[in-house]
């Protein structure tokens, strides 16, 4: 049964920052869906959003969110180190949730909110939207195609000053490879075949103006992830799976370009919902949907544990020296 035919979803937002506005605009592109309600601690600003969207419910508090509105799902999109609090909430009552990442702003939290999850039998999806790019789309056609070993190497870029600068907190900011670095090193997990059976760092990360990172992660099925960052110094976001006789490459991460020997280098054509809403959040809004009225076996949406396995390979490529004796619990 297609979306076109499905009854009414109603949904209910938490959050009224721009990134609530761009999930609010894609689900607003699909059929059937009615966004009941809004829920965010400063009032004007929900009723802001409430008011551009016609959203008739605003609420300060998530209980009262669920009284009026009973939704059958929740958007959850709030400050990092809000998130931990406001998922404790959204557990407790009988709805399916999509909660922005970081789902945690530690490794520790993580852990803690993936237990109360299991423990409330709580369905909880995590928007990695670079996942639902049509450039991460492409390439995974490519790479599908080809039964050779992959070696996917991930360049990252990250910058704490600028952060700092950005208004973000100090917490956020000294953990800021679960806050930023999750968007690159989840390809990780999507490219690479099989279980991760060891990672083995390279160059450590060290807290300080200038820092770079290199690790090496093995798969059971014998791809190999190269990972390699540059902390507060320019550098490019990308990420190459190279196969045999062919690469694809995500470079910016919106564009899938395909290199092949012999040949010139093909860009691959863009996905119009990329350039119309926030890229990879129409095609993520989709799957959520989908997954509501339990229209999928087997989803593409990460769930809270596939994001909790991105969170468990970025400390061990970050973390302690005691992180390097967990590899067999990364999945």
């Amino acid at each position: 049964m297609g979306l076109r035919q499905s009854p009414k979803t109603r949904l209910a937002i938490i959050g009224a920052g721009d990134i609530a506005r761009a999930h609010i605009k894609a689900f607003r592109n699909l059929d059937n869906i009615e966004i009941v309600g809004i829920c965010a601690p400063t009032e004007r600003h929900s009723r802001s959003i409430a008011n551009e969207f016609q959203i008739e419910i605003v609420c300060k508090d998530i209980q009262t969110l669920w009284d009026l509105t009973h939704a059958n799902a929740v958007v959850v999109a709030v400050p990092i180190l809000a998130t931990s609090d406001v998922c404790v909430n959204v557990f407790s009552h009988d709805w399916m949730s999509l909660v922005e990442k970081p789902v945690g702003y530690n490794l520790v939290q993580a852990e803690e909110l993936s237990t109360l999850a299991s423990a409330k039998n709580h369905e909880c999806f995590v928007a990695l939207n670079r996942r639902h790019y049509g450039s991460t789309h492409q390439l995974q056609k490519l790479v599908e195609a080809n039964d050779s070993i992959r070696v996917i190497r991930v360049n990252d870029q990250e910058d704490q000053l600028h952060a700092l600068d950005d208004g973000y907190p100090i917490a956020v900011v000294e953990n800021w490879q679960f806050a930023n670095s999750i968007h690159l090193i989840d390809y990780f997990l999507q490219f690479g075949r099989g279980k991760i059976s060891r990672v083995t760092r390279k160059i450590e990360f060290r807290e300080s103006r200038l820092s770079h990172v290199s690790a090496e992660i093995e798969f059971s099925s014998g791809d190999k992830g190269l990972y390699e960052a540059v902390w507060n110094s320019p550098a490019r976001w990308s990420v190459q799976v190279e196969c045999d006789s062919v690469i694809g490459e995500l470079k910016p991460l919106e564009q899938a370009r395909i290199i092949r020997s012999g040949q010139s280098a093909e860009d691959c054509p863009s996905d119009p919902q990329d350039k119309k809403f926030k890229p990879g959040f129409r095609r993520q809004a989709e799957l959520f949907i989908e997954n509501i009225r339990g229209q999928v076996v087997n989803s593409e949406l990460p769930t809270l544990n596939d994001a909790l396995a991105t969170m468990r390979l970025i400390d061990l490529i970050y973390g302690s020296p005691e992180a390097t004796e967990r590899t067999t619990n990364i999945e």
